[in-house]
């Protein structure tokens, strides 16, 4: 299978093969929506630098003038539905499959470029300007393809995916500690490939591996690995996530048997309950006390199924699409916004970005459709930006501008039909005072998270408090009495039936 992938259809990557769909899908056309992207086709290929591209004459900030743009800038508003604009090119690029933000703010992205020697490589782009242009950074030896980037608290990169020597295909992981400008190989195995690599809030760094369905450990900062579990020949480990109780979840699909299995320990794993409808499993993130899974199903299944932070049980959440085939990719951003794209049914030519909307319950489309690809591999958000890689024989990269924290308003009084209200500074120094006004005695429950969901502080849990005014503090410090960095964060008030949700720009 590997070796049809690169070569004997070397204009595709390994990925839509092996992992990722079915290669006989093609892009049918271009999108009669409002927004399209310029110079998508092979042979005509736009100048340097990005090109953000009107169908009717708007554009947006930073078009570069001339005939694909259509008319003049106008600043990008975050409420506008059409805003996903192109970043910067990459020259022979396939497909992007991984992002990653370093602590400096740089982007990096896994990209497979065409390659007339070997039909394929794996490399590794860095943006230092938000994607507007993008260096790549050193070899990786022998790649083919690189799916997933992490970093360590070392601020070491780590970058999985698939090698290729001596007329044999390996699972690899390659590791730099100078910021990408030099890699070497710390892991390889013959057969399969790498499919996803994490750290944990404890500094391990975790592997998963296709084919041969593996989960491989290492606890020092990615030089030596360990074999924690082993689910079968012919399984996909797509993807992990600890989670912010420390308990460790891997999203299956092949042959496996339960499609989500998490662990304790790294090494006893247990299987979950609602997914046996499931064939695929590709990315599971937290948010704001919950968890999602970005799936593919038999015939009637869901794209994405959500459970508690215990991860148990799981059950599926209606996207408004019908037309989405499956979710590959998903990410979080401040404010309970979970992030969610994949892939659409029959060959169309665009794809939607979801938003969940936790106020409501609810997936909405975000940022109009992204024409003309077919295929979001990965997303990710920082503090201004989601950023989608694609596929689809362009490898592109897109971005909706986010307004930035600072914007961040100082809320109005939060007031339901019950009469609750909630109330505090915006922004808040060092800490924040909560005032709520309760119309009737209620239990409250009060919790703060961190930029990417995960669970920083709980003020109080289902504690019971009398009608009138009350104020609650949180020191900006989270469980362990350690100060939490100067940034975006969530609240989450239960107060009965009602609920607030909300986000406070903390300053140091």
């Amino acid at each position: 299978m590997l070796y049809e992938s690169t070569e004997r259809y070397p204009h595709r990557g390994v990925r839509d093969f092996n992992y990722f769909g079915d290669p006989a899908l093609e892009v049918a056309g271009t999108s009669s929506r409002r927004w399209k992207s310029n110079g998508l086709v092979a042979d005509n290929l736009p100048i340097e630098g990005p090109v953000y591209a009107a169908v009717d004459g708007i554009a947006g900030e930073g078009t570069i003038p001339g005939p694909a743009s259509g008319g003049d800038s106008f600043p990008q508003r975050d409420d506008d539905p059409t805003v996903w604009w192109k970043t910067g090119d990459i020259d022979d690029a396939n497909v992007a499959g991984a992002l990653l933000e370093a602590a400096d703010g740089s982007i990096y992205a896994g990209v497979d470029q065409y390659s007339e020697a070997h039909s394929w490589v794996g490399t590794v782009f860095r943006s230092v300007n938000g994607g507007a242009t993008w260096e790549q950074t050193g070899d990786l030896p022998y790649c083919r393809s690189v799916t997933c980037l992490t970093r360590t608290g070392a601020a070491t990169l780590i970058a999985g995916g698939l090698a290729y020597a001596d007329g044999q295909f390996y699972s690899v992981i390659y590791r730099s500690i100078d910021g990408g400008d030099s890699w070497t190989i710390v892991f390889s195995l013959p057969n399969g490939m790498v499919l996803d690599v994490i750290t944990t809030a404890a500094g391990e760094v975790w592997a998963s591996t296709g084919w041969d369905g593996a989960v491989y450990g290492s606890a020092n900062d990615g030089i030596d690995w360990e074999l924690a579990a082993w689910f079968g020949m012919g399984v996909h480990v797509h993807c992990l996530l600890e989670t912010s109780t420390q308990r460790l979840f891997a999203g299956l699909g092949g042959e496996a048997g339960y499609k989500i299995m998490w662990t304790d320990d790294g090494f006893t794993w247990n299987h979950t309950f609602g997914t046996a409808v499931l064939t695929e499993v590709h990315d599971i993130v937290e948010s704001c006390g919950g968890l999602f899974a970005g799936v593919h199903g038999f015939g009637g299944a869901e794209d994405i199924y959500v459970a508690d932070l215990d991860g148990i049980s799981w059950s599926s959440s209606e996207l408004p699409d019908y037309d989405t085939f499956m979710i590959r990719a998903l990410c979080t951003s401040p404010g309970c916004r979970v992030f969610a794209a994949g892939e659409r049914i029959g060959g169309k030519s665009t794809v939607s970005v979801y938003e969940w909307n936790a106020q409501y319950d609810e997936w909405f489309e975000f940022g109009g459709v992204i024409d003309p690809i077919q295929r979001v591999h990965a997303l990710l958000a920082t503090s201004d930006a989601v950023y989608a890689a694609t596929g689809d024989n362009y490898g592109k990269i897109y971005k909706h501008i986010l307004p930035p924290a600072a914007s961040v308003p100082n809320p109005p009084n939060q007031i339901d039909n019950r009469g609750f209200r909630i109330r505090h500074v915006n922004p808040a120094r060092d800490g924040v005072e909560l005032r709520c006004s309760l119309p009737q005695p209620s239990p409250l429950t009060v919790k703060f998270y961190d930029p990417t969901g995960r669970l920083l502080r709980t003020l109080c849990h289902d504690a019971m408090f009398e009608v009138g005014s009350h104020t609650l503090i949180w020191d900006g410090r989270d469980e362990a009495g350690l100060a939490v960095p100067a940034g975006m964060y969530t609240y989450v008030v239960h107060a009965g039936e009602s609920n607030s949700i909300g986000r406070v720009v903390l300053i140091r």
